[in-house]
């Protein structure tokens, strides 16, 4: 009977695969538009890096269509896994977003995202 040691290897290292940047949402996009989520709240996992129009988490976003402040996703036919938002409905709801946080002592991710933009820290 042997007494060597016995040599574990370690399994060779996989190359993921990044995945591909959704369409940035653009000024030519209609308002019955679909849109997917990393088009709405960004995606920095992407190559490149998806810019959200309402940059916020996930979860923040899915609480927000809880409470009813922001549409529900629709799917293109029964069963289907993805989901998709109307861009009117989206717009929509941001620009109420917008107004209902006016004047609140607390900064929305459309304003830390705007002074970001202009350069401010």
């Amino acid at each position: 009977m042997s007494t060597a040691a016995k040599v574990f290897h370690a399994p060779a290292e996989r190359k993921r695969a990044r995945p591909q940047a959704h369409p940035a949402i653009t000024a030519g996009m209609t308002p019955d538009a679909r849109v997917k989520l990393p088009q709405i709240i960004g995606d920095a996992t992407t190559v490149p890096p998806t810019p959200g129009l309402f940059p916020i988490s996930k979860s923040q976003f899915y609480n927000l269509v809880r409470r009813g402040e922001m549409p529900a996703p629709s799917k293109p036919f029964p069963g289907c896994r993805e989901s998709y938002w109307r861009l009117g409905d989206v717009l929509e709801a941001i620009q109420r977003l917008e107004r209902a946080a006016d004047g609140a002592p607390y900064e929305t991710p459309l304003v830390r995202k705007r002074r970001a933009a202009a350069g401010g820290a």
